[in-house]
């Protein structure tokens, strides 16, 4: 295993229990949609989410949206799997980061979820659809970073560097207000609020943000540059922690 990697794999494992749990739990829903054919493996490689979603005649539930947004995902996985076949770190490389990132968008689902619990049901009941459906959003930041590493495209310059720099900061800010953030007199009044919870998935959604880092390392180039974007961005928790401040 990689150093990196093996770093990566012992601060994801000291996530606590009960948010670890949470968001796997939520994962766990999806997962569980029939096996995915070749036949659909091969629309999902060639159509946008949408049209795959209806070629395979997906139902129109929230449920099944997230299922389709799953096996889409699956799908592109296993066609990156096949064209890193003949570069096995790398493939492992991927895998690694794929379950990293995977857990962090679930993380930020149900962190951003249990800090709006209590307010309107239907907005972070969506709050969790939008986080089971992000895997999809995983998968074309692996094929930029397993494509500039293959090409070995990835060469150091200080635009790398500020821009491995600059996504780092953001998210290390982000982590920075969650510690500050205060819930309003109505929402630390439901009974459906949990403070103690809400700390302990921050803490969560913290490690499984360094174990990412870890994992992708800190060189100055495009490849890494690639892998630390999606940490410069949280539309979830960002909106909540926006909300707030209005």
């Amino acid at each position: 295993m990689h150093p990196s990697a093996r770093l990566a794999s012992v601060i994801l494992l000291s996530i606590s229990l009960p948010g670890l749990a949470q968001a796997q739990s939520i994962q766990a829903q999806i997962t569980q949609a029939p096996r995915v054919s070749k036949v659909q493996c091969l629309l999902a490689e060639r159509t946008d989410l949408e049209t795959f979603s209806l070629l395979i005649n997906a139902g129109l539930s929230e449920a099944a949206q997230d299922q389709a947004a799953f096996r889409y995902a699956e799908c592109q996985a296993a066609g990156l799997s096949r064209t890193l076949a003949g570069k096995p770190q790398l493939a492992a490389r991927i895998v690694t980061l794929r379950q990293l990132y995977r857990e962090l968008a679930a993380l930020d689902g149900t962190l951003a979820h249990s800090m709006d619990a209590g307010q309107d049901a239907s907005s972070y009941t969506m709050a969790i659809h939008a986080s089971n459906r992000s895997v999809v959003g995983v998968e074309p930041t692996l094929r930029t970073l397993a494509a500039l590493a293959s090409a070995r495209a990835a060469q150091t310059g200080a635009r790398s560097g500020q821009s491995v720099a600059a996504s780092k900061k953001v998210f290390l800010e982000r982590v920075a207000a969650l510690k500050l953030w205060k819930p309003g007199p109505e929402l630390a009044a439901s009974p459906t609020f949990d403070a103690r919870d809400v700390q302990r998935q921050i803490a969560d959604y913290e490690r499984a943000g360094l174990a990412l880092m870890a994992a992708l390392g800190n060189r100055a180039d495009a490849s890494t540059a690639a892998g630390y974007r999606p940490l410069a961005s949280s539309e979830l928790i960002d909106e909540v922690l926006t909300s707030g401040r209005e």
